[in-house]
Formats: C-alpha cells, structure tokens, sequence
C-alpha cells in the first residue's frame, strides 16, 4: 500500500480532516492552481480511496461510566493503516454492550464500502435501555473519500479549448429507519467537488425534519437526492475530481434512554459526463465514472 501523495498541498491538508475521524471538515470549495495540470513524477501516486470510522457504546459503572470503542482506519492510531489506498475499501465492525445492572443493552453495526466513484453504507444501533442514568449512549460514523485526476482530452480540438463536463451524484437510499425524537440523532451528507467547480459545490443530506428523515440538496426546503454539476476546464488540462461522504448516528438523550433502533443504508454513485462536442477525458487511475 502506498500513501495518496496529491498535488495541491491545502486539498491533501482538507482530505485528512475529511478522513481523519471526528470533526473532518469539508474539502475548500475552491482550490488554488485551479486549472494548473499536476506535476507528477515517475512514482506519484494522484488517486485513492479513503475510509475511516468508530463505533463507541458507553454504559453506567459504579459512579462513572465505561466505554466500549471499536474504530477502522484512521479514527484511531491504527499502525499499517494508509490515509488513502488503491482499489476498493471496505470494513464490517460489530459491537454490543449489556447494562447489567438494568437488563439493557446497545448493538452497533457499520458495513461501509468505498471505491472509485461509489460509497455504500449500512449503519443500525439499538438500544433496549430505558434508564434514566445519564451515562449511557450509543455512537456510530463513518467517513468515506475518492480522489482521482481527470484530463480533458480531444482528436479534433487544441489545446487550451474550453472543456465542459456533467457531474450526476445520485443518492440511493436503502433501509431508512431514523425514529427522529430527543433520544435519537441521525444522518448523512455526500458531496463531488473539484477545482473545476469555482462556483462551489452542493450536498445531498439526509436528516431529521420535523419529527421525520428526510433527504435533501443543501437545506430542507429543497428535497431531493441527485445533484447534476458542471465542471468546467480546457483541453490538455487536468482537474482533481473527489468525492465525499458521512453518516453517523447515536442513541441517547442527556438523560435517560429509550428502547429503539435506527438503520440507515445506501448506496452513493458518481457519473462523469463529456458535454463540449469533440470532447472526452482519462483519468489518473484509468476508471470512466460511467
């Protein structure tokens, strides 16, 4: 395995945090050198999947707590764990704690995937609890991440041609079980971005309004799980391509808890499309993101 070694050094710096476990944030919505094509050398690697995530249950013991974790790639010191790795990433990570002293008990489950232009996901925690004890939740998240290069290219057109491109982010939803109350938060946000996008960038999102899930494009005003984006460069250039993802969730309120369950599945895909005539493009690591 080898480590992602990207170009723009602030893009690397945002791909950590957005990989990196809790609190990543989201890559700048613009990126500096925007249309500039990479200098790479012999062994530069410019592409790569990322996914990082923990599973975490605490309970009540004596007058403190205890907290059972469980994390993959990144959210912990895990040792041989590359940032970002070639070919497909994937995990399955099971937990389950027993409250002994009242009969409750937490179960948590992540089976994510990430490759090149697709995320899965399936998160379910549950809770048997019905305590009042204030120590005691139940936390699941994963983070997922692509980057690639893209070069527009042409038979017919010179170099330095204006070069459009269609970008379709399309949510799936699989199982949606989010009982949307005090005890209980979910959600999920995807997003593409690019230094072809100098406009910025939206995301899908998926999360509780007003007392149910929904999905979402940006704020909840505006439902909807498929984003159509265009990015635009020239012929003979390159364009950093990524994609982004969490989903995370967590039973408890403050105080107490409540017997429930939530599950949350999906399936992201990304589509790359020529839309200035005479027009195609490669990529850095070969795939057609059709």
């Amino acid at each position: 395995m080898y480590y992602l070694r990207l170009v723009t050094a602030s893009s690397f710096a945002a791909l950590i945090a957005a990989c990196a476990g809790l609190g990543g944030a989201p890559l700048p919505r613009t990126a500096p050198n925007a249309l500039e094509a990479p200098r790479l050398g012999a062994r530069s690697i410019t592409w790569g999947i990322g996914l990082s995530g923990l599973i975490s249950e605490t309970v009540p013991k004596g007058l403190g707590a205890k907290t059972d974790q469980k994390t993959f790639c990144q959210s912990g010191s895990k040792t041989g764990c590359p940032l970002f790795s070639l070919g497909k990433r994937n995990d399955r990570v099971r937990l389950h704690s027993r409250l002994a002293w009242s009969g409750g008990s937490f179960t948590s489950s992540v089976n994510p995937s990430s490759k090149l232009g697709e995320f899965s996901y399936d998160h379910t925690i549950t809770s048997t609890s019905t305590s009042t004890h204030i120590s005691q939740s139940a936390v699941a998240q994963t983070k997922f991440a692509w980057v690639d290069w893209l070069k527009a290219t042409s038979a017919t057109l010179p170099a330095g041609t204006k070069a459009s491109f269609k970008v379709t982010t399309t949510l799936v939803p699989g199982t949606t079980k989010a009982p949307c109350n005090a005890d209980d938060t979910e959600s999920v946000s995807f997003n593409f971005s690019s230094n072809g996008l100098p406009g910025g960038y939206s995301s899908i999102v998926g999360g509780c309004v007003k007392g149910a899930f929904a999905y979402y494009i940006d704020k909840p005003s505006h439902p909807g799980k498929v984003i159509v984006e265009t990015i635009n460069g020239a012929v003979g250039q390159n364009l950093m391509i990524q994609g982004l993802g969490t989903v995370q969730g967590s039973l408890c309120a403050v105080v107490g808890c409540t017997a429930q369950s939530a599950t949350l599945s999906g399936k992201v895909t990304y589509k790359i499309e020529a839309l200035t005539h005479g027009v195609s493009f490669t990529t850095a690591s070969g795939t057609s993101y059709k």
